[in-house]
């Protein structure tokens, strides 16, 4: 979130045509969150009522403005998956581009409010990486982001909030400007995602003596290829990054790492489990290996081909909070979903994919009578 933060920043000249003052305000709260280094969350998705419906006729399907005073402006509604939201200090509303093309222009806009706001209320989804019965969960319990659904009962913006209002085509552009550097540490996040699961499913192989099996070593191959393949994603952003209008030096937009991403996500934690196999579902627990009268069968019974029985199972605990646990199956489809809808994006990735060379030459070729071979 701090990276979109610059970006609102970057764009700041845009949002300043919107209206007189707005570019001013996202200047003076990118400020205002470094000076005081906050924590942001964002809330873009609106709530899954009936995505068919136009919100012009079924108003509480999005958050949209009730009014607009001296003070600011009244919003209403409800925004999913907010990320963080119990442990924000901020959030930052500024998706909207949904509705740029519905006549829906009360239902654009970009703000910030505090998480304490009156009239904002923050529903947690149930908390993962709870430990009953002494069951280890190694990555749930420290990084668990606790994803919210935000309630906005009238809630008032002050004016000095609001950075963007009722102009769906200038949010449909700001959004993919003010993600440029977003879209980049996502990549880079994921990369470190992907090494992680690699690393866990080779060690899972070399503990249970399967790291020399052809399908085995297939498997971690095709892993290691996604972790390269990220690389070069983030080395293309690098290579062609480019100065913006606002000032900034921005990674080039990679929008095919995003569908990519999205496509392997669940490929890639599904070969952790054949790696790991039946193993990852029965392990020690740490008050197992604690008891005096079941150790001796643990070390002699469960321990693996390169360590011992306690280094196993929690490796193989470690496997089962990435792909088994509820931590794990958050991952796997926050990978899925929080780039965007996969469909809209191969949509978009389609538009602005450049045929007019390739397209020229055929229609060239086909132009005239195909010569007969000699």
């Amino acid at each position: 979130m701090a990276t979109v933060a610059v970006g609102l920043y970057d764009f700041r000249e845009h949002l300043e045509l919107n209206r007189a003052g707005f570019g001013q305000h996202a200047a003076d709260y990118h400020r205002y969150c470094s000076e005081n280094d906050l924590v942001l969350a964002h809330a873009l998705g609106d709530p899954q009522i009936d995505r068919s419906a136009n919100p012009v006729d079924h108003p509480d399907h999005a958050l949209r403005v009730i009014s607009e005073n001296d003070g600011g402006v009244v919003v209403r509604g409800a925004k999913q998956l907010t990320t963080l939201a119990p442990f924000a200090h901020e959030v930052l509303v500024y998706l909207s581009t949904s509705f740029a093309d519905r006549s829906a222009e009360r239902f654009v806009i970009w703000f910030a409010v505090p998480i304490n706001t009156p009239g904002l209320k923050v529903l947690c989804r149930e908390p993962l990486g709870a430990a009953p019965h002494g069951h280890a969960h190694p990555f749930g319990a420290k990084l668990d982001e606790q994803d919210s659904m935000l309630f906005f009962d009238d809630v008032l913006v002050p004016w000095h909030r609001v950075f963007l209002m009722h102009d769906g085509a200038l949010a449909r552009q700001g959004f993919a400007r003010i993600n440029a550097w977003s879209q980049y540490v996502g990549q880079v996040r994921y990369q470190e995602r992907l090494r992680t699961l690699l690393g866990v499913a080779t060690l899972l192989a070399e503990s249970i003596g399967v790291d020399g099996f052809r399908n085995v070593q297939e498997d971690l191959g095709e892993l290691a290829g996604y972790v390269d393949m990220l690389g070069y994603f983030l080395a293309a952003g690098e290579a062609g990054a480019v100065r913006t209008d606002g000032g900034l030096l921005a990674p080039a937009a990679t929008p095919a790492a995003a569908v990519w991403a999205a496509q392997i996500a669940s490929r890639a934690v599904e070969i952790v489990r054949r790696v790991g196999s039946s193993g990852i579902l029965m392990q020690p627990s740490e008050a197992d290996l604690a008891n005096p009268e079941l150790r001796p069968f643990l070390d002699r019974y469960m321990h693996g081909k390169t360590m011992p029985a306690d280094l196993k199972s929690r490796l193989f605990r470690l496997a089962w909070d990435l792909t088994q646990d509820g931590f794990g199956q958050r991952q796997d489809l926050y990978e899925f979903v929080h780039r965007g809808d996969i469909t809209r994006n191969r949509i978009n990735l389609l538009r602005r994919h450049d045929q007019s060379a390739v397209l020229e030459r055929i229609k060239s070729l086909i132009s005239q009578p195909l010569g007969r071979p000699e």
